[in-house]
Protein backbone atom coordinates (compact mmCIF):
# COMPACT_ATOMS: atom_id res chain seq x y z
CA UNK A 1 0.00 0.00 0.00
CA UNK A 2 3.22 2.24 0.86
CA UNK A 3 4.57 1.58 -2.89
CA UNK A 4 0.78 2.54 -3.99
CA UNK A 5 0.57 5.86 -2.82
CA UNK A 6 3.87 6.85 -3.64
CA UNK A 7 3.00 6.33 -6.88
CA UNK A 8 -0.56 8.13 -6.77
CA UNK A 9 1.22 10.99 -5.45
CA UNK A 10 3.43 11.27 -7.95
CA UNK A 11 0.95 10.64 -10.94
CA UNK A 12 -1.37 13.39 -9.13
CA UNK A 13 1.58 15.94 -8.91
CA UNK A 14 2.17 14.88 -12.40
CA UNK A 15 -0.78 15.51 -13.98
CA UNK A 16 -1.67 18.96 -12.08
CA UNK A 17 1.37 20.17 -13.95
CA UNK A 18 0.64 18.46 -17.23
CA UNK A 19 -2.89 19.75 -17.40
CA UNK A 20 -1.40 23.36 -16.81
CA UNK A 21 0.75 22.91 -19.59
CA UNK A 22 -1.30 21.60 -21.80
CA UNK A 23 -3.86 24.33 -21.07
CA UNK A 24 -1.38 27.03 -21.96
CA UNK A 25 0.03 25.11 -24.88
CA UNK A 26 -3.83 25.14 -26.04
CA UNK A 27 -4.55 28.66 -25.09
CA UNK A 28 -1.14 29.51 -26.75
CA UNK A 29 -1.82 28.30 -30.74
CA UNK A 30 -5.37 30.37 -30.69
CA UNK A 31 -5.53 34.36 -32.00
CA UNK A 32 -6.03 35.20 -28.32
CA UNK A 33 -3.73 36.31 -25.61
CA UNK A 34 -3.63 33.92 -22.36
CA UNK A 35 -4.79 36.01 -19.27
CA UNK A 36 -4.24 34.74 -15.97
CA UNK A 37 -6.71 35.63 -13.35
CA UNK A 38 -7.41 38.98 -15.13
CA UNK A 39 -3.87 40.20 -13.91
CA UNK A 40 -1.26 39.65 -16.22
CA UNK A 41 -0.53 38.39 -19.84
CA UNK A 42 1.78 35.41 -20.55
CA UNK A 43 3.77 35.68 -23.44
CA UNK A 44 2.66 34.10 -27.18
CA UNK A 45 4.94 31.38 -27.89
CA UNK A 46 2.99 30.17 -30.76
CA UNK A 47 1.42 31.39 -34.32
CA UNK A 48 -2.75 30.87 -33.91
CA UNK A 49 -3.32 26.92 -35.72
CA UNK A 50 -6.51 25.27 -34.65
CA UNK A 51 -5.06 22.05 -35.55
CA UNK A 52 -2.78 22.44 -32.49
CA UNK A 53 -5.28 24.49 -30.23
CA UNK A 54 -7.66 21.14 -30.65
CA UNK A 55 -4.72 18.62 -30.16
CA UNK A 56 -3.71 20.26 -27.14
CA UNK A 57 -6.92 21.16 -26.01
CA UNK A 58 -7.97 17.64 -26.20
CA UNK A 59 -4.83 16.39 -24.24
CA UNK A 60 -5.71 19.07 -21.81
CA UNK A 61 -9.47 17.30 -21.13
CA UNK A 62 -8.80 13.88 -20.79
CA UNK A 63 -5.93 14.91 -18.62
CA UNK A 64 -8.08 16.75 -16.19
CA UNK A 65 -10.43 13.69 -16.48
CA UNK A 66 -7.64 11.50 -15.27
CA UNK A 67 -6.64 13.87 -12.57
CA UNK A 68 -9.95 14.14 -11.07
CA UNK A 69 -10.04 10.21 -11.07
CA UNK A 70 -7.09 9.96 -9.18
CA UNK A 71 -8.14 12.61 -6.90
CA UNK A 72 -11.75 10.60 -6.03
CA UNK A 73 -9.56 7.18 -5.63
CA UNK A 74 -7.48 9.27 -3.21
CA UNK A 75 -9.80 10.37 -1.12
CA UNK A 76 -11.75 6.91 -1.05
CA UNK A 77 -8.47 6.19 -0.01
CA UNK A 78 -8.35 8.28 2.56
CA UNK A 79 -11.47 7.88 3.67
CA UNK A 80 -10.95 4.09 4.14
CA UNK A 81 -8.37 4.91 6.20
CA UNK A 82 -10.33 6.71 8.37
CA UNK A 83 -12.74 4.09 8.94
CA UNK A 84 -9.93 1.67 9.18
CA UNK A 85 -8.35 3.49 12.14
CA UNK A 86 -5.09 2.60 11.54
CA UNK A 87 -2.92 5.81 11.86
CA UNK A 88 -2.38 6.96 8.55
CA UNK A 89 -5.04 9.88 9.15
CA UNK A 90 -2.84 11.02 12.14
CA UNK A 91 0.01 10.70 10.09
CA UNK A 92 -1.12 13.01 7.47
CA UNK A 93 -2.37 15.57 9.93
CA UNK A 94 0.46 15.52 12.03
CA UNK A 95 -1.42 15.38 15.12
Amino acid sequence: MHKSAILAHIAIYGLIFFVCISGYLSSAHTKWDTVVWWSFTLPRIAKANEDMNEFWGELHTYSAWILLALVTVHVSGAIYHSYRNDGIIRRMMRW
